[in-house]
């Protein structure tokens, strides 16, 4: 026989001494020490997770608005998420010092009128951007609303909250956006 045709055979014969090893339950000193070890890190990690207390997942307002823009509450028209802090102080009008987490989605198109603005607020800053929604509302509807289907968008704007979470909506469905949105807070 060559050489490498013996290599093979060894091979073989290598590994299937091992899985009758395996499955006989025989076992070397290492294999002990390593099952051990194993063993009292699962241990461990079982103790530990027990006496930890798990942090409750909150879901951020980006995560709700993808959400409810993904969903069938209404037909969305093309729209990115405002991340630029100059346009949305600026242009927006929104102070985000107020806020604990925030997320703003307005229309790409500027013959569309949408906009869906999500802010979490503590108990402290809950009035002032509240009357911060309310303004940028009122700018909407007095002020960016030119055409027909943007004064009906405009029409529509819905400003409220739902516990730490205030909103404004602005398009033609917003109360079936808003019903979603709740659900979403709710249950998301």
């Amino acid at each position: 026989m060559t050489y490498i045709r013996k290599n093979k055979i060894a091979h073989i014969l290598t590994k299937a001494v091992i899985c009758v090893m395996l499955l006989s339950g025989c076992k070397s000193e290492q294999d002990t020490i390593i099952a051990d070890n194993t063993l009292d890190t699962a241990t461990a990690a079982v103790d530990v997770a027990e006496n930890e207390e798990f942090e409750k997942y909150v879901i951020t307002c980006d995560e709700i608005a993808e959400r409810v823009m993904s969903g069938s509450s209404a037909e969305f028209p093309r729209h990115m998420v405002v991340t630029d802090e100059t346009m949305i102080s600026d242009v927006l009008g929104y102070d985000l010092s107020i806020t604990l987490d925030h997320s703003i989605n307005i229309q790409l198109v500027s013959a569309d009128l949408f906009e869906l603005t999500l802010i979490r607020a503590d108990e402290d800053s809950g009035d002032a951007v509240l009357q911060m929604l309310k303004e940028r509302k009122d700018y909407l509807r007095e002020r960016a609303a030119f055409y027909p289907a943007q004064v009906e968008a405009a029409d529509a704007t819905v400003v409220s909250h739902t516990g730490d979470m205030y909103y404004l909506i602005c398009h033609k469905d917003a109360v079936n956006i808003e019903k979603a949105l709740i659900t979403e807070i709710n249950y998301g």
